[in-house]
């Protein structure tokens, strides 16, 4: 019985969010047998107290609707009897476990396999992780959210969705991911063996008759051909009159900016630029608020690039002055000054994972990372993989504290 195609989703309502304190409301529970939707439960429970109004409001469940319900030891007894020995799936699975251990006297042995901790892995640059997220990001979400048996159907599509999006993965991120988990608590790794045994069985019958599967990609393999370097190629200097006119009265910028302020300590500073790039000095250069120093650095050191197909380097001070450049000053160059250029943000080493120890840590992961190490780092093996940037800020997955949901 393959976890992939036979499970049981399972969702809760409840009055709270503390399971010492709070109770549960209704439950609902879906039942799928190799691939296909065989059965469900459903049942409210009545709570000892009334249901406080926030909860209504939230849930829509109301006190006419739990007035006549069994007991939740009652309900407990029926849902247990109708799970049974199937693998079941909940969104968050530490937060209903906890419920359902609380209220009950007899013991829950299924292990819960959250779909937010496989959506982490799987997904790694979503917003956030709430299950209405999911499920809309893979259009399986309904209008009946927040009652317990719709849940459990959203909840069963965005499982389903998640595995298929894991199965065109390659084998090789697949078996890191199971690398990772194997041997922790985690609640994902028997869905990894099953979608790895899964992958093995699809590679080996694609191969056959002859041939072999080929080795497993080591992640953080920076090796390649030795690359010639480029010949020397003579400096062209750029036009220092015609990068100022730029600025002036009737300039490229005054053209391109509505009530344009010319200003002459701009231009100054532009030509000090300019000509001190031409001569490979160095330049300080001091100016008041309002002189428009970012453009009169940046404008003479495309022009240098563009002419002479170099790069050029811009520290900054602060992350707010690199992304004031990157996000608004570069890109209303590239309009203005209509030369075709490239840039990128590049940040300090902290935002960056470095691939070559990220893959020298898979020859060794337990005695590289702590089991909570291990599950933490899980949203990093397909991000590295498909990241064109490296900057960690976009693997909100890896950020628990981010990843909402």
């Amino acid at each position: 019985m393959s976890i992939l195609r036979t499970f049981i989703t399972l969702d809760l309502e409840t009055t709270g969010l503390d399971p010492n304190e709070a109770e549960i409301l209704e439950i609902g529970a879906v039942r799928y047998a190799e691939g296909e939707r065989r059965d469900h439960f459903h049942s409210y429970a009545k709570p000892s107290g009334n249901i406080p109004e926030e909860i209504v409001k939230l849930t829509g469940i109301t006190e006419s609707d739990v007035q006549n319900a069994p007991s939740i030891g009652t309900v407990l007894d029926e849902l247990w009897e109708f799970i049974g020995e199937t693998p079941v799936v909940a969104h968050h699975g530490r937060f209903e476990e906890r419920f359902l251990t609380a209220q009950t006297t007899t013991t829950f042995h299924n292990t819960l396999h959250s779909t937010r901790d496989l959506a982490l892995a799987a997904l790694p640059t979503l917003s956030n992780y709430k299950l209405e997220s999911l499920a809309t990001h893979f259009g399986v979400y309904s209008a009946e959210a927040r009652k317990a048996l719709a849940d459990a159907e959203i909840l069963a599509g965005t499982y389903l969705a998640v595995v298929d999006h894991l199965r065109d993965v390659s084998l090789g991120l697949k078996q890191q991911l199971l690398q990772l988990v194997q041997g922790t608590r985690s609640s994902l790794v028997p869905i990894l063996v099953d979608l790895g045994n899964e992958a093995v069985k699809r590679e080996f019958l694609s191969r056959i008759p002859g041939g072999s599967i080929p080795p497993l990609p080591v992640a953080g393999n920076l090796g390649g051909e030795d690359v010639e370097p480029a010949p020397t190629v003579e400096k062209q200097p750029v036009d220092v009159t015609e990068i100022s006119e730029m600025f002036e009265p009737g300039g490229k910028f005054d053209q391109a900016i509505p009530d344009y302020e010319f200003r002459n300590e701009q231009v100054e500073m532009v030509k000090a630029v300019a000509e001190s790039i031409n001569d490979n000095r160095f330049l300080a250069v001091e100016a008041g608020t309002g002189v428009g120093k970012s453009i009169g650095y940046l404008t003479p050191a495309i022009l240098h690039s563009v002419l002479n197909s170099a790069r050029v380097i811009v520290s900054t001070n602060t992350k707010n002055l690199q992304e004031q450049l990157f996000y608004k000053d570069l890109p209303a160059l590239a309009g203005i000054l209509d030369v075709p250029f490239r840039y990128a943000l590049l940040k300090g080493r902290s935002n960056y994972i470095c691939l070559n120890r990220w893959g020298a840590a898979f020859t060794n992961v337990e005695s590289m990372f702590t089991e909570e190490e291990r599950i933490a780092a899980l949203p990093l093996v397909i991000w590295t993989e498909q990241t064109q940037t490296g900057d960690i800020n976009e693997n909100m997955a890896f950020d628990r504290g981010r990843s909402a949901g």
